[in-house]
């Protein structure tokens, strides 16, 4: 399974240097900032929307009770928990969704279709 390091290098962008100082860094530190970022902001109870990318949010799911099959189905109680959901954009499902072998940009500015 491919780590933050493969998707810089496949983007890219490892490593990238800074246009100001001229020092090179690692882009997947970078990468790793913003995730950590965005957890951090998505647990304060924001939405955080990525244009073209998709929208993470928190959902609350209540505690359950459940029986145990192993344990003559004596009842398990489950607390209250929090779930990091993502919605995609349409942008992205488009993506997807479209023939493996097409090439293009993600978005419909600069597409073909607009250039021909």
């Amino acid at each position: 399974m491919p780590g933050l390091t493969d998707v810089a290098r496949e983007a890219g962008a490892h490593p990238i240097r800074c246009p100001h100082c001229g020092t090179h860094f690692k882009i997947h530190k970078v990468l790793e900032m913003m995730f950590i970022a965005i957890l951090k902001m998505v647990r304060g109870g924001e939405k955080v929307s990525v244009r073209n990318f998709g929208t993470f949010s928190l959902r609350h799911l209540p505690g359950r009770t459940m029986q145990n099959p192993f344990n003559e189905h004596k009842p398990v109680k489950f607390g209250d928990r929090k779930v990091l959901t993502f919605r995609q954009s349409v942008a992205t499902k488009a993506f997807m969704n479209r023939d493996p072998n097409e090439r293009g940009p993600l978005t419909k500015k600069g597409s073909k279709d607009e250039s021909e």
